[in-house]
């Protein structure tokens, strides 16, 4: 795509819309800011990783070269798709830099391929399956000339048929090392520094559903939540659909999930996992590859805390981990209390033995909730419960569960 390229006249170049589709990005272009040229803003490379996404990939790629960023090189890498997502390609070869439709080991090895021919300063990876808001590319370009910077996002909106139903932004705590373990990436509203996703290896083709998680931990690690910048402006969007990862399910994503963070985890010197952590952790077909030490010192105190809460605390984890690694359980309450048991004296570690009751319990009763099962004998006598109104109305809407 030349830099000289009119964005108006761009919109009237690119092969003609569908005619059932109107608005962003079919019949409507954005505007440059004054000044928009090649010398004055930083080299961006999008990468688009595809397979049999036909139904989504014109819209990805249109909203890419609609930017009409004078900077940029824009990659489609087709891991050989079935469903005629070449012939659209093709459509748009005149305004890409390259495109490949070939067999591939999957998403990150695609992404891996586009990381290679990168030459941009910055990076991102856009999936087949979701497309740019207007002028993303410029919002973000914006803010990323300020020292230090390794990442810039905004908002993603979150859009199931033709709905938005939610915005999301990155979850960059300042905390440290509690940033790490909360961490809440924004993969497609984001732009990363090159460099350092080199120097940090890109991505790993072993992931194939956290892989952005493991990149972020790895550039947070290594250069602390200051070098992350945010924008409160929408760039993106996150389309939900049937044959999309995300609504498989979300405990698709927890055995990866469990080791990377395991693996983070188990690299800060000092914090040390317990038997039954590490037997679970081995049971995950990741490779073990520990975050490198890099980087602001963690605590381990500190960072052993952060890591119990996101185990039990905050979204359930080692209860879905468990259960996703040993699927042929017919109930995997048991296996979770023993690894609960595990944890008790790091927990008393932290938290004094009323709030160890009160974690304790509410992570019996969420597992159950995800379990989608009655309350039963061994569960009552697992509980201990404190009482509070939330773990009151909790059991009592599991006792009249059908």
């Amino acid at each position: 795509m030349t830099s000289a390229t009119p964005i108006q006249n761009l919109l009237a170049e690119l092969p003609p819309s569908p005619a059932d589709k109107q608005g962003w990005p079919w019949t409507e272009a954005t505007s440059r800011p004054s000044g928009a040229d090649a010398g004055t803003w930083p080299r961006i490379t999008l990468v688009t990783p595809s397979y049999n996404q036909a139904a989504y990939l014109e819209e990805t790629i249109r909203s890419v070269l609609l930017q009409g960023y004078p900077n940029l090189q824009y990659l489609v890498i087709d891991g050989g798709s079935t469903d005629g997502s070449a012939d659209i390609i093709r459509k748009y070869e005149p305004w890409l830099d390259h495109w490949v439709s070939e067999p591939d080991r999957g998403q990150s090895h695609a992404i891996q391929k586009g990381i290679s021919r990168a030459n941009g300063e910055w990076f991102n990876w856009l999936n087949s399956d979701d497309f740019l808001a207007p002028g993303a590319l410029f919002a973000l370009a914006a803010v990323l000339d300020s020292p230090g910077a390794v990442a810039a996002s905004g908002l993603t909106a979150n859009l199931r048929g033709r709905e938005v139903f939610s915005r999301y932004a990155a979850g960059i705590l300042p905390d440290w090392p509690g940033g790490l373990f909360a961490l809440r990436v924004n993969q497609p509203g984001s732009l990363l520094h090159l460099p350092a996703v080199r120097q940090a290896g890109g991505v790993r083709e072993d992931l194939h559903l956290v892989m952005d998680l493991d990149l972020w931990l790895r550039l947070l690690r290594r250069h602390g939540p200051a070098a992350f910048r945010q924008i409160d402006r929408e760039v993106a969007v996150y389309r939900y659909h049937e044959a999309s990862k995300t609504c498989a399910g979300t405990d698709v994503f927890a055995l990866e999930e469990f080791a990377v963070l395991a693996d983070l985890a188990a690299s800060i010197p000092g914090l040390s996992l317990p038997a039954g952590i590490q037997q679970l952790r081995s049971r995950c077909r990741a490779a073990s590859v520990p975050v490198s030490g890099d980087g602001p010192a963690i605590p381990a105190p500190a960072a052993e805390r952060a890591w119990i809460e996101r185990l039990v605390v905050n979204d359930s984890l080692l209860f879905r981990a468990g259960r996703n690694a040993q699927p042929e359980e017919t109930d995997p309450l048991p296996s979770f209390l023993a690894l609960l048991d595990e944890l008790k004296p790091a927990l008393a570690r932290h938290f004094d033995p009323p709030a160890c009751d009160r974690i304790r319990s509410a992570a019996i009763i969420h597992a159950l909730q995800i379990a989608g099962r009655r309350l039963s004998l061994a569960a009552f006598k697992a509980l201990r419960l404190s009482p509070t109104p939330g773990t009151a109305k909790d059991l009592l809407r599991l006792a009249l569960r059908p």
